[in-house]
């Protein structure tokens, strides 16, 4: 009977009858998706510094210079300065 079950959770087991372990078995789930999809610590620090960068950006020359941009170009400037600095590790976004 045991190795049966030791290969499906018991909370797995018991979703089609109670909503509580459904509930509880589906946020273990996510909490373990989450996890695992995690960027590594060094993604963070490259996007700090490309927001970092953008902020910047918009500063110098949307307000200082009253010159208008689409969402898009900022966008793309931010995927630019992403892609520079971290060396290829992060996928390129595409607009």
């Amino acid at each position: 009977m045991l190795v049966k079950i030791g290969n499906v959770g018991f909370h797995s087991k018991e979703v089609k009858y109670d909503n509580d372990c459904k509930r509880r078995y589906l946020n273990d789930m996510r909490d373990e998706l989450k996890k695992a999809n995690a960027p590594p610590a060094e993604y963070k620090q490259v996007n700090s510094a490309a927001l970092e960068n953008i902020f910047m950006y918009i500063e110098s020359s949307v307000i200082d210079n009253h010159r208008p941009e689409y969402l898009v170009s900022l966008h793309r400037h931010y995927c630019q300065y992403l892609e520079r600095e971290s060396d290829g590790d992060i996928a390129p976004h595409t607009v």
